[in-house]
């Protein structure tokens, strides 16, 4: 348990507290050691090991060796206290580009769907939120904010609206309720703090199938595949096989997708391709792909496309 009520899971490799940015727990005090302490998940308890110059006391004793701590044991570094849940294993993470920093704390974001809410379940619980409000997914070098209902999630000052997906950058701040965090990208991590890097496909394939579809995309050769139903088909369909003049990267005009995706509906109106193109976004995120930049909207609305490079090779197959 960190202050506020705040939660962080204890990974299979453990988890370090410290004032270095490297920590996957950071505290900014100059009493407290670069590395002060690391937190290693056994069978059924967690062993805590000090690092740094200063004792860490826990329950009130202070130890300078290697100690077992329970469920409910309280561990105090400096002027911060913290309380041991001892609740579920939690499989290892990747090493993570990202943290979100809050009150002098930040917490590193090693993969995708990373959820902040008021569940016990969330990574990172803020009390009175709904369960689950944001995700969080750290995808081709860059961070995205995915709000849930999007009731109560902001982005600088802005609400996120339900089920869209946002990029993130270094300094940008997400409020849900009464919390603020603050994206920073990792130091050493050997990319510049920009937002998230647009990388194209070399290749796409979208396979046309009786009810929805897959559509695969190549990076650098790392295949990356999505099942998509049959809105969110007919909308990579009309993009990446548009009618004539128009070529695939073109911007395909909202009147031509709405009469595709909505052949047998006049009700169907730019709030519902909207609402598809976020859950679009959403999905490819999810996926491991940039969706925001690969699906984009014209300045000012009017169309939309499916971002790619020149040389993108692009196949639409049917069945």
């Amino acid at each position: 348990m960190l202050p506020d009520g705040l939660r962080v899971p204890i990974k299979a490799s453990g988890v370090c507290i410290g004032r270095s940015v490297e920590c996957d727990v950071g505290l900014d005090d100059e009493h407290i050691s670069r590395r002060h302490a690391q937190l290693t998940p056994t069978a059924d308890a967690v062993e805590l090991l000090p690092l740094g110059r200063n004792p860490v006391a826990v329950n009130g004793v202070a130890h300078a060796a290697a100690v077992t701590l329970a469920h409910g044991d309280r561990i105090q570094i400096a002027d911060q206290r913290f309380t041991v849940e001892i609740v579920a294993d939690v499989a290892a993470a990747e090493p993570a580009r990202w943290t979100i920093e809050h009150a002098g704390i930040w917490h590193a974001i090693a993969r995708a769907g990373f959820t902040i809410g008021g569940a016990d379940g969330d990574d990172l619980r803020v009390p009175g939120s709904a369960d689950g409000a944001a995700r969080l997914h750290p995808v081709q070098e860059g961070l995205f904010l995915e709000a849930d209902d999007g009731d109560g999630v902001w982005l600088n000052g802005a609400p996120v609206a339900a089920g869209a997906v946002e990029p993130i950058g270094e300094g940008d701040r997400i409020a849900i309720g009464d919390v603020e965090l603050t994206a920073h990208r990792r130091t050493g991590a050997g990319v510049t703090p920009t937002r998230a890097l647009v990388v194209f496909p070399e290749r796409v394939e979208l396979r046309l199938l009786a009810r929805g579809g897959r559509l695969a995309m190549w990076f650098a050769g790392v295949e990356r595949t999505l099942v998509v139903s049959e809105r969110r088909l007919e909308l990579l369909a009309v993009l990446l096989r548009p009618p004539a003049p128009l070529a695939a990267g073109a911007y395909v005009p909202d009147d031509v997708i709405l009469q595709r995706v909505w052949p047998r509906s006049d009700r169907a109106d730019h709030g519902d391709l909207n609402v598809l193109i976020h859950r679009l976004r959403r999905d490819l995120v999810r996926a491991g792909v940039n969706g925001p930049a690969l699906i984009q909207r014209q300045a000012g609305g009017g169309g939309t496309r499916f971002a790619i490079h020149a040389t993108t090779k692009i196949d639409v197959v049917d069945g």
